[in-house]
């Protein structure tokens, strides 16, 4: 189970703090209602990093259309022939958007960017 801790505002930014497989600190970079959320993880001791922008839109039958764009950097070169050759670039979004279907009550598949 993941928990997530807000902490106080840096620079004027939103931050927080998500508990599960890893501890891992986020700074939301943008907030545009209700259209668009940036964030990325602010620590910098991880092997890895990035930012993932959130672009919601109205869909044709009524719903929200959530498009999710990850621009991740993996700094080991370990753990960046893993990501590639073993799990996938992809297999964390992936998840993630599985479980958020799961959660509304909507499964989803998910679909790679062309």
């Amino acid at each position: 189970m993941t928990r997530v801790a807000t902490l106080p505002p840096e620079a004027g930014q939103i931050v927080f703090r998500e508990h599960g497989r890893d501890t891992v600190t986020y700074r939301v970079e943008t907030i545009e209602p209700p259209r668009r959320l940036v964030v990325r993880i602010a620590d910098t001791d991880l092997p890895y990093g990035g930012a993932w922008t959130y672009d919601f839109a109205s869909s044709t039958d009524g719903g929200t259309q959530l498009t999710i764009t990850e621009r991740g950097e993996v700094y080991n070169p370990v753990f960046r022939f893993l990501s590639r050759f073993v799990f996938s670039h992809h297999a964390t979004i992936d998840a993630y958007l599985r479980a958020l279907g799961t959660k509304l009550g909507d499964p989803v598949t998910p679909e790679p960017a062309r």
